[in-house]
């Protein structure tokens, strides 16, 4: 990275909670209670099932986060997930599918809109599922740090089992000060049943507001 470093950007306004679709290792970083929670540095459980995907990338700025209680960091092409940063399983199962959250992210110098960018993450899941709907979308953020989330329902094959699946997805702009032009657009997916995306949405929303730009101050 540049000596500039990115700003620091505002909480994103939380995703709406799913409707219900027609159809569609790193240490836990909670500490026991009582002890302070230590930030996650990031370098991306499984996903739609489809063409491969490039080898696992790293995100193109560091980040610090905290992932929920519970939650456990997983290698994400062992999760079938590779294409991803980094990737997360929730505490347990739900009618056979682990809810999980992925982060990937690239430098987006375009000026394209984050409802473009946003655009783009449904035409790629079109690629790999079935029955796709873009449930919700919002805007977010400041102009400083702009920000979207999107809810989409989708019909996928996982395990060898197709099922209805839920994504709360956050396009996040991270922009460097000193040079406008080197946008960093980071994307927060959470994947879930429907039935079972209520139970996570929290922890989802709580992992969100702790995304920061690892600036090194330790702050």
């Amino acid at each position: 990275m540049p000596a500039a470093q990115p700003s620091r950007p505002e909480r994103p306004e939380r995703p709406a909670r799913p409707e219900q679709p027609e159809g569609p290792e790193r240490p836990n970083q909670r500490e026991q209670a009582g002890q302070a929670e230590q930030p996650t540095r990031s370098e991306g459980p499984a996903q739609p099932e489809g063409p491969e995907r490039p080898a696992q990338p790293e995100l193109p700025v560091p980040v610090t986060f905290r992932l929920p209680e519970g939650w456990r960091p997983v290698d994400p092409a062992r999760a079938g997930a590779s294409g991803v940063a980094f990737a997360a399983l929730a505490p347990g199962p739900d009618a056979g599918f682990t809810a999980n959250i992925t982060a990937d992210g690239e430098y987006r110098p375009d000026a394209a809109p984050l409802t473009d960018i946003a655009e783009e993450s449904v035409r790629r899941l079109h690629e790999v599922a079935e029955s796709v709907r873009v449930v919700d979308r919002r805007e977010a953020g400041s102009p400083e740090a702009p920000a979207l989330t999107q809810i989409v329902s989708f019909s996928a094959v996982t395990g060898g089992v197709r099922r209805d699946l839920v994504q709360a997805q956050v396009h996040l702009a991270l922009l460097d000060e000193a040079e406008p032009g080197r946008r960093v657009v980071l994307r927060l997916v959470l994947t879930a049943t429907p039935d079972g995306a209520g139970a996570v949405l929290d922890d989802f929303q709580e992992f969100v507001a702790t995304v920061r730009p690892d600036t090194g101050s330790g702050a």
